[in-house]
């Protein structure tokens, strides 16, 4: 299956089309495998090289930015979430 491009074609709509896009999820630190390999070894098990710059967004900050965007209708398409707002990084 052909990958799909980013960001995806929305169609026209009447109302404003926001996409919440946050990078890596806090709430991900919780999963017990990595706790765990930091409680005992102080090691970060994530398959992220250690030089790359890693923007971890809550659930909450998700949430703030939706309630953001109910009043901001001049805001469209890929809303980021995190450290490096409005920054693509990868």
């Amino acid at each position: 299956m052909p990958p799909r491009p980013w960001p995806p074609a929305w169609p026209t709509a009447a109302c404003p089309t926001r996409v919440i896009a946050p990078e890596l999820y806090l709430e991900n630190l919780l999963i017990p495998r990595v706790i765990g390999s930091v409680r005992e070894r102080g090691v970060l098990p994530y398959p992220i090289r250690a030089d790359v710059p890693v923007s971890w967004a809550s659930h909450l900050d998700s949430a703030d930015a939706v309630v953001a965007l109910l009043d901001r209708t001049d805001v469209t398409g890929v809303v980021f979430v995190g450290q490096y707002q409005g920054e693509r990084r990868r």
